[in-house]
């Protein structure tokens, strides 16, 4: 995809990098280990880290609850010279559960996540 003379790079926890990183295992059930957390999310920063230049538009879908790791990806972004945006999506507990219901089985998290 084209986005004004630049290629456009959409990295997601549940298509791509971590489906990948994996070996295809989905990624729902990936976050309730701390470990395999922590390599999802270096795996997506490193992702991240090879396709941000000046020229492209990078999407990255996922997790940024931690301080720290957002603060990685802004220090990246900063180094890059390139302007970056946050957008964080707020939706109803209960909007979210039937989202999550409508998903495959094997792609589902569970209700204590």
């Amino acid at each position: 995809m084209q986005v004004r003379g630049s290629r456009l790079h959409s990295l997601s926890t549940l298509l791509g990098v971590c489906v990948a990183s994996t070996g295809g295992a989905p990624c729902g059930g990936r976050w309730r280990d701390s470990r395999q957390e922590r390599e999802i999310r270096g795996s997506l920063r490193a992702e991240v880290e090879r396709k941000l230049n000046k020229d492209d538009v990078v999407i990255l879908d996922s997790l940024n609850y931690i301080k720290g790791y957002r603060y990685e990806l802004f220090c990246l972004i900063k180094h890059t010279q390139t302007p970056h945006c946050l957008i964080y999506c707020l939706t109803a507990p209960e909007i979210s559960a039937a989202w999550n219901r409508s998903r495959e089985e094997e792609q589902r998290y569970t209700d204590e996540m």
